[in-house]
């Protein structure tokens, strides 16, 4: 698995783009890039272009890991919001059960939505409401 970070962007803080097969370990080792850039912020946005990135190897288990690993690194999202872009209507599957997830952990302010397009990803990112230090927000 690959990806690329690129910063700054309207209305996401933060575009990324992957590509070849989903693992825990890839999406980490983003994760941890963007936190670990003197650029990140919290409450930045990102948009996430999984469109060229196989998520049907991905397992429920693999999944659930996935979600606590953002878990575990909660504190430095503050109230952003992220957008995924999927590729396929499988990848957009596997990712709604991740979406789900994410709900389901009260301790996660960063809200994550799964998509088909970059248009209608990019809509919600510019819905979201100015991140309000210190509170739970949408």
């Amino acid at each position: 698995m690959e990806h690329r970070i690129t910063w700054g962007g309207d209305p996401e803080g933060i575009y990324v783009t992957t590509t070849g097969v989903a693992t825990v370990e890839g999406l980490d080792a983003c994760v941890q890039e963007m936190l670990a850039d003197p650029r990140f912020q919290p409450g930045l946005h990102a948009l996430v272009d999984h469109r060229q990135l196989d998520w049907s190897q991905m397992r429920p288990e693999e999944i659930k890991r996935r979600v606590d690993l953002i878990v575990r690194d909660a504190d430095h999202f503050g109230l952003a919001r992220g957008a995924m872009v999927m590729g396929r209507q499988v990848d957009y599957g596997v990712a709604r059960i991740e979406q789900s997830h994410f709900e389901a952990r009260s301790e996660l302010r960063f809200k994550l939505r799964v998509f088909m397009s970059v248009e209608e990803a990019r809509q919600w990112l510019r819905e979201a409401p100015a991140p309000e230090t210190g509170s739970a927000g949408s």
